[in-house]
């Protein structure tokens, strides 16, 4: 049984590497192909063109997050441009990026990217560019993470596909919520290796569905130093505390649902539009995982330009997981960019919501400055929020790294219920 348990398990990993593999050298080759002049027909009449820029290389404020939670999956959108094609447009472009860091959970920390940012179809004015890269991430609390990873807008931006494989080595503190676990906590070290594919087709104009499916290993040791019936109550699994070896080994599997509405001017700096996602993924022995759970997130996000340099941005979050999920299954403040000011795990439970505005400004081409301010809540069921809120307030200086794109170095100063954070990084929050 062992040895059938042993195959199955190099198949899955054998399956997601020659998807990766063969996601990312396909469209290379696809890329070559489109280099093949085509006949071009002149139109008796001019239409404004829709045309994309490079996409941002995605780096999630906190790296454990995107470990740790392998269903919340970022989108993708597309900018729309009336200017006539560059011969940038027409060439792929290579990109190396070393990007700083800073998060409550994890400290400092730095990012290196190579990447290739191209497009599939020459001859496609619609689908934002590709992109295929690797990754390399290390903080100072020696935690570290390396991936591979391919996003590609295909056939007119009908198809967008997301494929990754991911080694990730987090280090941080688990906490206890309410009663005799409150101000304890328990250290983690945390190991996972994972893979995801990602496929959502176009349905109507700016509308996507899709499916994903995830496989992981994960490996969590417990420096535990409190009575078993202590840290039971501080959610470190029965499978721990009923025996003496302090160490946690799973099997993540999960299959995604996946919605999205997205008409953002740009994906980089939106000044009008909405992104809307609807997410829904099922972790269930059916496929492959030793645990079963269910996570639903959904989000908001929407624009306004005000006047000619400022930009109301508004989000709401709500995140929910069912059954029995682990402790790093759950829903958890200051892991990404809702509700900034908190440190990543204090304030987590099965439900979550967050709401948030953010007032961003440009006083030149390179500076600008936000502030921002919201509020949400942790609770164990959704009859148990009550009202009494986590807020959020705070503000930040940016910088622009790149104009041409609006690319963004950001750093944000944010104050929460008892603490006050520090963070930056690359991007805007949302």
């Amino acid at each position: 049984m062992a040895a059938v348990e042993e195959k199955c398990t190099a198949a899955r990993w054998l399956i997601l590497i020659a998807v990766v593999l063969c996601v990312a050298m396909g469209s290379l080759a696809e890329e070559e192909a489109s280099d093949m002049p085509e006949p071009q027909e002149e139109s008796a009449t001019s239409l404004p063109r829709i045309s994309v820029s490079p996409a941002q290389p995605y780096i999630h404020p906190d790296p454990a997050s995107a470990i740790l939670n392998p269903g919340d999956a970022s989108s993708l959108s597309t900018s729309y441009d009336d200017s006539p094609p560059t011969e940038d447009d027409k060439r792929g472009q290579w990109l190396l990026a070393p990007i700083p860091s800073s998060s409550p959970s994890l400290g400092a920390g730095l990012t290196v990217i190579a990447g290739y940012v191209f497009k599939v179809n020459k001859n496609d004015d619609v689908s934002p560019p590709s992109q295929v890269g690797v990754a390399a991430y290390g903080s100072e609390n020696d935690s570290m993470a390396v991936g591979l990873g391919a996003r590609l807008n295909l056939k007119e931006d009908r198809w967008r596909v997301t494929t990754a494989l991911a080694h990730g080595d987090i280090n941080y503190t688990l906490y206890g919520q309410t009663g005799l676990t409150s101000g304890l906590s328990v250290p983690i070290s945390q190991t996972l290796d994972g893979g995801l594919v990602k496929v959502l087709r176009e349905i109507k104009p700016d509308f996507y569905l899709g499916l994903s499916y995830f496989y992981g290993q994960t490996e969590a040791d417990f420096d535990i130093e409190l009575p078993w019936w202590l840290a039971r109550r501080l959610d470190v699994p029965r499978r721990v505390t009923d025996n003496i070896d302090s160490t946690l080994e799973l099997d993540l599997a999960s299959f995604g649902l996946h919605a999205q509405y997205d008409s953002r001017d740009s994906q980089f700096y939106p000044t009008t539009g909405t992104n809307f996602t609807l997410d829904f993924t099922i972790f269930t022995e059916a496929a492959g995982s030793d645990v079963e759970y269910q996570v639903f997130k959904t989000t908001y996000n929407r624009f306004w330009p005000i006047k000619e340099r400022g930009v109301l941005a508004v989000r709401a979050m709500t995140r929910m997981s069912f059954d029995d999920p682990p402790f790093f299954g759950e829903s958890s403040f200051g892991m990404g960019s809702d509700l900034r000011g908190y440190v990543a795990g204090r304030h987590r439970e099965r439900m979550m919501y967050a709401v948030q505005s953010e007032y961003r400004h440009k006083f030149t081409e390179r500076w600008g400055a936000v502030g921002f301010a919201g509020f949400g809540e942790v609770a164990d069921t959704v009859g148990d929020f009550d009202l009494d809120v986590l807020p959020s307030i705070g503000g930040g200086i940016r910088f622009t790294l790149s104009k041409e794109h609006n690319i963004n170095l950001r750093l944000d100063v944010a104050t929460g219920k008892d603490d006050t954070e520090i963070y930056f990084g690359v991007g805007e929050a949302f």
